[in-house]
C-alpha cells in the first residue's frame, strides 16, 4: 500500500490526454515528447513536467535518463503528499495508498461531469468538486477521506460495468473519444482500463463506418487496433508502468521504483 509505478504512469497519461506531452511506444521503450497546452493542471503534473524535460524536450524512457525519470517520480511523490497527507488520509497512518488505485488527478473529469444529469452527479458528487483526486484512500482516512472513498466507489463501478443499464442511470454520458480519453488515467488509477476500453470497440467500429476515418489517440504514436482495445490499454498501463519502472533504475542495478518506498 504505496506509492507506485501506476501512480506515476495514471499521472503521465492525463498529462498527455490535456495535451502537454506526446506519447511513442518504440519497439522496447517509450519516448516522451514534450507539447504545449493550457488546461489546468493539478497536484504534481506541473513537476512531472519539469523534471521530465529540464533538459530536452524529448526523452526516452530507459536506464541511461533514469536520473531524469527518478526526479520527475520522486518530485511528484512529494507534491502529492504536500496537497494530500493530513487532508484525506491520517499523518501518522503507517498504510499507504493502495498500489492499483494510486493518486489520480482528477481536474479533466470536472468538464465531463457538467454535462451529467442530476442522478449521475450523485454518483460522482465529491469527484466534480475536487481539484485533484488521491485515490482510494487506506483505513486510516480521515473523515473527509471516508466520504471520498464512498464516492469512489461509485466512480469506478461505473468505469467497469459494461453496460450503463446495470447502474440503473437514466442518461449515462454518450461514449466519445473524448469521454474515453479523458477517463482512461482514472481508470488505469483504479485498475480496469481494460475494463474500460472494452467499452468502447463497438464505438470507435461504428464512428469508423460512419466517417471512413479509424480513430487514434493523437497523443499516442504507436499500433492502435480499435478492434483489440485490450492491448491498448495493456500498452498504457502495466506495459509503460513496467518500463518507467526499469528506467528509473541505474545500469547494473537489479530493481527500480516500482516497490515504492512509502512517501
Amino acid at each position: 500500500m504505496r506509492y507506485d509505478m501506476q501512480v506515476f504512469t495514471a499521472a503521465v497519461i492525463n498529462l498527455a490526454v490535456k495535451g502537454y506531452l506526446q506519447i511513442t511506444k518504440g519497439q522496447k521503450d517509450y519516448v516522451l515528447s514534450k507539447t504545449f497546452s493550457k488546461t489546468h493542471l493539478a497536484a504534481g503534473e506541473q513537476v512531472i513536467i519539469d523534471k521530465l524535460f529540464s533538459e530536452n524536450e524529448v526523452v526516452e524512457l530507459n536506464e541511461e535518463n533514469h536520473k531524469i525519470v527518478m526526479s520527475a517520480i520522486k518530485g511528484h511523490r512529494k507534491a502529492l503528499r504536500r496537497d494530500y497527507l493530513g487532508v484525506y488520509f491520517a499523518k501518522n497512518s503507517s498504510f499507504l495508498i493502495p498500489s492499483a488505485l494510486g493518486a489520480l488527478v482528477m481536474v479533466g473529469v470536472i468538464a465531463v461531469l457538467d454535462a451529467l444529469t442530476i442522478a449521475v452527479s450523485i454518483i460522482f458528487g465529491v469527484i466534480a468538486g475536487l481539484h485533484g483526486l488521491f485515490a482510494y484512500l487506506l483505513k486510516a482516512s480521515s473523515v473527509r477521506g471516508r466520504v471520498l472513498i464512498d464516492k469512489l466507489e461509485g466512480f469506478k463501478l461505473y468505469l467497469e460495468v459494461a453496460e450503463e443499464d446495470d447502474l440503473n442511470l437514466r442518461h449515462p454520458p454518450d461514449k466519445t473519444p473524448e469521454l474515453f480519453e479523458q477517463m482512461l488515467p482514472y481508470a488505469i488509477a483504479l485498475g480496469v482500463a481494460e475494463a474500460w476500453s472494452e467499452k468502447f470497440t463497438a464505438v470507435f467500429l461504428k464512428l469508423q463506418s460512419q466517417t471512413g476515418v479509424a480513430y487514434h489517440p493523437y497523443w499516442y504514436r504507436g499500433h492502435f487496433d480499435i478492434q483489440h482495445m485490450n492491448d491498448f490499454s495493456s500498452d498504457v498501463s502495466s506495459s509503460m508502468s513496467s518500463v518507467i519502472s526499469s528506467a528509473s533504475t541505474p545500469p547494473g542495478s537489479s530493481s527500480g521504483a516500482g516497490g515504492g518506498g512509502g512517501w
